[in-house]
């Protein structure tokens, strides 16, 4: 926490930082100073996102005014709020709030004198630090037609100069810029003057080539193109003759290549559409388990037999954003802070289920927040530390962390159950590592998600099962973050 309080107020665009008590006084100041007795709850942006905040994340309001400060500017700010929590907690809860206060010519900064910058919020209030120079027909033009078009909107304005407009999409602001029409014309002369010159030296090279060596190539060319048309017609085993021309020789080689290799993938590809099908139909059966909705729903019975209906409320919204989260469009890949506030409902359902007799901690560094996973990637490894650890007599606890280890992501799961014998994880090891998964019938839930990560990032990747520090079991699951990442979860 001081690391990044420091971090952000070494900022010039940071106005002031303070630390705030859950009860809205202030503990701490920086560069500004608060008035002495003011209560931050007082504020109503701050009310308002302290009493929404569920996640351990940043948090941004909208534009507002610094009553709080014993030396108010009278300027508005937009402020950042981040949840501040006891390490030693077993459940997300904000016990203090960082809020830095960002000035407003930071957003509308153009970084140069060529474009002019305004925003314009909710109630059509323009904020500029610039003299515009626009009339009140044009301000109410430039604001009707940025709400009514989704993307950008241009306006041609007196004096030679064109307005761009569009909708943030946030708390209802619009952003502004306004530039000379002159320096978009110069620009573009500059731009198809320099393409027609590029144009014009390639034209002149390609006849002067094509001359060269026309005579050269069509021979070997042609018949390249005869043992071509004959892969066309649907045959595969063509005989490429030698050609005289270097390229064209290489040229052939490559296309045989690749023809052997279409070959081989066409077949290849069979195999593996029909394992994967069989693969998905299994785990779109265990994404939600029948036997833990059966669970629930009986739980949910004796619960309404004993007319405990705030339980009945809880366990029913939380299993209805489980079902709507899982079943909708299962295969999608989601941030990795996503999957774990999904993790977060799981365990506080089973926990109603337990009458509180499970201990959870989640934690996930802010680097790994944003890495993409397959969906539902964690349910099964959860489910089967609660199925295998918890009891109605003992307390379960679990914890989960999220961290980056050079170009990974590893996540490990820890509980303190009766954990798995020497044998039966040898065994289990040695399943995952050589990827069975579709012909068991033990741990399927285990060795399925061990299978899809291996299907989707590579046999390097995947779940490793080891015996827990005391007791109990640690899983670890490794996904790779970095350069060509995006790239592997897009196809």
């Amino acid at each position: 926490m001081d690391s990044l309080f420091y971090l952000l107020v070494k900022d010039s665009q940071v106005t002031g930082a303070y630390l705030i008590d859950q009860n809205g006084e202030y503990l701490y100041c920086y560069q500004e100073s608060m008035k002495v007795g003011y209560n931050m709850r007082d504020q109503d942006w701050y009310r308002m996102l302290t009493d929404s905040i569920s996640v351990d994340t940043c948090y941004a309001s909208g534009l507002h005014g610094k009553e709080y400060l014993v030396n108010d500017d009278k300027k508005q700010c937009i402020s950042l709020i981040f949840p501040v929590q006891s390490e030693e907690s077993y459940w997300f809860g904000a016990d203090a709030y960082l809020v830095f206060d960002i000035s407003l010519n930071f957003i509308l900064d153009s970084g140069g004198e060529e474009m002019q910058f305004a925003l314009i919020d909710a109630g059509d209030q323009w904020y500029t630090e610039q003299d515009l120079e626009l009339s009140e027909e044009e301000k109410k033009m430039i604001v009707q037609g940025a709400g009514e078009t989704e993307g950008f909107f241009n306006e041609e304005l007196s004096g030679n100069r064109v307005a761009v407009s569009t909708n943030t999409g946030m708390f209802g602001w619009k952003l502004v810029g306004i530039r000379q029409m002159q320096e978009i014309t110069e620009l573009k002369a500059t731009l198809l003057a320099a393409l027609g010159f590029a144009l014009l030296a390639a034209i002149l090279l390609t006849l002067f080539l094509a001359g060269k060596i026309s005579g050269w190539l069509m021979r070997p060319m042609n018949r390249l193109i005869e043992e071509c048309n004959q892969i066309s017609k649907g045959e595969e085993h063509v005989e490429f003759s030698r050609k005289e021309s270097l390229e064209v020789s290489f040229l052939s080689d490559t296309i045989k290549k690749m023809v052997e290799n279409i070959v081989s993938l066409t077949k290849r590809s069979v195999e593996e559409e029909k394992k994967l099908a069989e693969e998905k139909m299994r785990v779109l059966q265990h994404q939600i388990n029948p036997h833990f909705l059966n669970n629930v729903l009986q739980a949910i019975k004796a619960l309404a037999i004993e007319k405990e209906t705030e339980k009945i409320s809880a366990m029913t919204t939380l299993l209805g954003h489980m079902m709507a989260y899982s079943v909708y469009e299962p295969y999608e890949y989601v941030e990795l802070e996503t999957e774990l506030d999904y993790i977060k409902k799981y365990v506080e359902l089973q926990n109603l289920r337990y009458d509180n007799r499970i201990f959870y901690q989640i934690s996930c560094e802010k680097e790994a927040r944003k890495v993409k996973i397959p969906k539902l990637i964690l349910q099964p490894l959860i489910e089967n530390a609660i199925e295998h650890g918890a009891t109605p007599e003992n307390l379960l606890s679990i914890d989960i962390s999220a961290e980056t280890d050079q170009n990974e992501v590893v996540i490990l799961i820890n509980d303190n159950g009766k954990g798995i014998s020497r044998t039966d994880l040898e065994e289990l090891n040695r399943q995952l590592k050589k990827g069975e998964a579709l012909r068991q019938k033990k741990s399927i839930g285990i060795l399925n998600v061990n299978e899809r990560l291996r299907r989707v990032f590579g046999n390097e990747y995947g779940v490793e099962i080891l015996p827990g520090s005391h007791k109990g079991t640690t899983i670890i699951v490794r996904i790779p973050k970095g350069e060509g990442y995006e790239s592997i979860v897009s196809r």
